[in-house]
């Protein structure tokens, strides 16, 4: 099975990835052969060149990840017979927001993280889905006291959505605002 190699800015650099590990890709429009061997992959012939991923992304000259950075995990390739273009935005092993996860995706993944909780009513959630809405804004100093009040609602009615949250807040609010809700750095 292949995976895909992805720049931290969201590129394809590759999606013949062998072995994610070791960075070994396969071109199959080289002429030549070449076997490629893994412990992780099946040992499979191919009419291929075995060669390593480039290091960095020609389009914008970030690195190339090929595994997860926070479990190593191999980058799933999109789907593209289903209609997918883009790189997955989160592990699907470990849940964390790839480095090109935008904002958006990032503040949705806390609106779906309230299905975690237990013994939510419906008052409380929409409370939720209001306060993320809160801190999903622009900070400016007009609403920082909002985007704390927002942060202190999220911490109170749902205690476990606020500890899955905080690797996500920390990465879409500002330093001072982490300060204010007491998130870790």
């Amino acid at each position: 099975m292949t995976t895909a190699a992805v720049c931290k800015s969201g590129h394809i650099v590759s999606n013949d990835v062998v072995d994610a590990s070791n960075r070994v890709q396969i071109d199959e429009h080289r002429s030549g052969s070449a076997s490629v061997f893994s412990p992780d992959v099946p040992r499979q012939q191919s009419r291929a060149n075995a060669s390593q991923v480039q290091g960095f992304c020609g389009i914008c000259g970030l690195p190339v990840m090929t595994v997860c950075e926070n479990c190593k995990a191999a980058l799933p390739k999109p789907n593209y017979q289903a209609g997918e273009r883009d790189a997955y935005a989160f592990c699907v092993k470990c849940g964390e927001p790839f480095p090109w996860a935008t904002r958006a995706q990032q503040i949705n993944k806390l609106q779906n993280l309230l299905d975690l909780e237990k013994g939510l009513t419906k008052s409380n959630r929409l409370d939720l889905v209001e306060a993320i809405g809160i801190l999903a804004q622009p900070e400016d100093s007009d609403t920082f006291a909002s985007h704390i009040k927002a942060g202190e609602r999220i911490r109170k009615l749902a205690p476990s959505v606020w500890q899955l949250a905080q690797p996500i807040l920390t990465s879409v609010l500002s330093a001072e605002l982490q300060q204010a809700l007491h998130l870790p750095h």
